[in-house]
């Protein structure tokens, strides 16, 4: 299960092994989550080659919420969504 980063939980999607000068690559193939996500962070994202879906358990489409504190995320090579709503707040 993926954290908010906000929490004092163990941040998955965006460990800090994976931020270098404020960026967070992500590089994961099938990112799976069932329930509505509403992460928070101040580091950019960038997916390269990732796939996040979120479906629930009765297979229904959840949601994907990014709140962008001060910067943005890039989608790169082939990197995609799938969800019942994404919603990115950027600067």
């Amino acid at each position: 299960m993926l954290s908010q980063q906000n929490n004092k939980k163990i941040d998955r999607l965006c460990p800090a092994s994976s931020v270098i000068d404020g960026i967070c690559t992500i590089k994961s193939k099938d990112i799976r989550l069932t329930y509505d996500f509403i992460y928070e962070t101040q580091f950019e994202l960038v997916f390269d080659n990732s796939e996040i879906h979120c479906v629930t358990t009765d297979n229904v489409p959840c949601k994907l919420h990014f709140k962008m504190m001060s910067s943005n995320i890039v989608l790169k090579n082939g990197s995609k969504f799938n969800g019942r709503e994404v919603i990115i707040d950027a600067p």
